[in-house]
């Protein structure tokens, strides 16, 4: 089981993509702001972070301290899902993030891209807690 947290403000977006992945054996996480994701970070370790790039009161610093924090902390595959990837340059987080996916992202492509990222990680990464 695979411990993910979606990062996302619209909350019919977050009870989409949680039905989906928990029908599919993952164990799913969630946060609307960023400061509530610092906080799940301290609980959950979570190997997957799905992070929406416009959220309410999220600066682009604070968005790449974020990332930072979650791949120190977890060393968590990062997953941006966005309708505005354009985003990513200013918040400073091409080469910190490991796949971007333009919204709206269909059901099959997710659940394949989220395969993709749990055979990228190293074994490890399944036992961490």
């Amino acid at each position: 089981m695979t411990r993910i947290l979606i990062v996302e403000d619209d909350l019919d977006l977050i009870e989409t993509y949680t039905d989906l992945l928990t029908m599919h054996d993952h164990e799913v996480h969630s946060a609307i702001r960023l400061e509530e994701a610092f906080e799940v970070l301290e609980e959950v370790s979570p190997q997957i972070i799905m992070l929406d790039l416009q959220l309410p009161g999220a600066r682009a610093a604070l968005l790449a301290e974020f990332v930072q924090t979650a791949k120190r902390i977890s060393g968590a595959s990062i997953i941006i899902v966005s309708g505005h990837p354009e985003m990513m340059s200013s918040a400073g987080l091409l080469d910190a993030v490991d796949l971007v996916l333009v919204k709206p992202v269909h059901n099959p492509d997710l659940l394949s891209f989220v395969d993709r990222m749990i055979k990228m990680q190293p074994a490890s990464a399944a036992h961490r807690g």
